[in-house]
This record gives C-alpha cells, structure tokens and sequence, in this order.
C-alpha cells in the first residue's frame, strides 16, 4: 500500500514561530490538512501525524513515519529569520544525505512550484541535522510556505492559505506522476 505521510509541523504546546499574533503550528496544520484533502481527491492514500492541535514529540513523529513506511513523507512548515526579515520566499529542505528518489521528487515538487509562479520559491536547502527528513527512512522533504519574520510572505500566506495548499497539493501530484507511487514497490 502506497501513502504520502503529511506532516503538519509543531503543534499543540509546541507553537513554532510566532509573529503579529500568528502561530506558525496554527498554518501549518490548515494547509496540511487542506494538502491532505486535495491529494486524497485525486485519489492518494494520505497519513497525517496530526489533524488537530495537539503535542506530538518529533521522536514519536519519526517513529510512526518509520513504521508506515510511507512512499513519501511531506512535512509543512513556515520559515523565519527574525534578524533578516527582508528574506522571502518558499523553499523546499531535504537532507544532504539523500536517495535518488528524494532528489527526484524535491526537484519535480521545487519545479512545479516555480512554474506555478504564484509565489516567490528560493529553490531546495540541503540539512545534514533536521529531524524529520534526517532520520526518517522514507523519501522526505520540508516544504517552508515562506518566511513568517517577512511581512509580505505572512500576510501572503494568511490570505491566501487555499492557494498555498493546492500549490502544494498540485506540486506533490506531479511527484507521484514521476514516480512515489512506485516507491517501495
């Protein structure tokens, strides 16, 4: 069985970044949700590690990820530089140690993403330290919808929330037409 796991960042006491009274756990899990819906429409099976506010430690989050074994694992989140809050734009961070699928799909997910041209997308980021695409088995990326600390992006974001979730919706379909529903197979 194939699935896409959506991982929607933080939560519940964990509230990620805060700026002009928005916490970004609060984004996070709408748009994930919204993904979740809009993938599961066109038919995918969807995983998501939490549909509510709630506290769900990374360690229990990787745990669950390893043992579904997904085709594919999306976490969402939104970025923040609070010493460069002229920084903008979306981007995709996936480990520096990967598999060839993970750069396949992050590239096709970054491509659809900039030919959308709805949004600003700074391109990929290589980590060697975080958690959830580092020490998760299953190809994985983060996708950072834009920069909180940037007035432009969090007010982009807050009002445009459903276009940003079938940005992303649409992006992850065009990485399943390369290939994770192949994932694992």
């Amino acid at each position: 069985m194939n699935i896409v796991a959506i991982d929607a960042g933080h939560g519940g006491e964990e509230k990620g970044a805060s700026y002009c009274g928005v916490d970004e756990k609060n984004i996070n899990l709408c748009v994930a949700g919204m993904v979740s819906t809009y993938l599961r429409f066109r038919g995918v099976k969807v995983f998501e590690t939490r549909s509510t506010d709630t506290t769900i430690p990374l360690r229990e989050r990787i745990r669950v990820i390893n043992e579904l074994k997904p085709s594919l694992l999306v976490s969402i989140h939104v970025d923040a530089l609070p010493n460069n809050p002229e920084v903008s734009g979306g981007h995709l961070i996936i480990a520096a140690q990967r598999s060839r699928i993970t750069e396949r799909m992050s590239r096709a997910v970054n491509l659809t993403l900039s030919r959308l041209g709805r949004w600003n997308v700074n391109g990929m980021r290589d980590v060697d330290n975080k958690g959830i695409v580092t020490r998760t088995t299953c190809p994985a990326m983060i996708v950072e919808l834009g920069f909180m600390t940037n007035r432009g992006d969090l007010r982009n974001i807050c009002n445009n929330i459903c276009t940003y979730a079938q940005i992303v919706g649409e992006a992850l379909q065009s990485a399943g037409d390369l290939g994770y529903e192949n994932y694992g197979s």
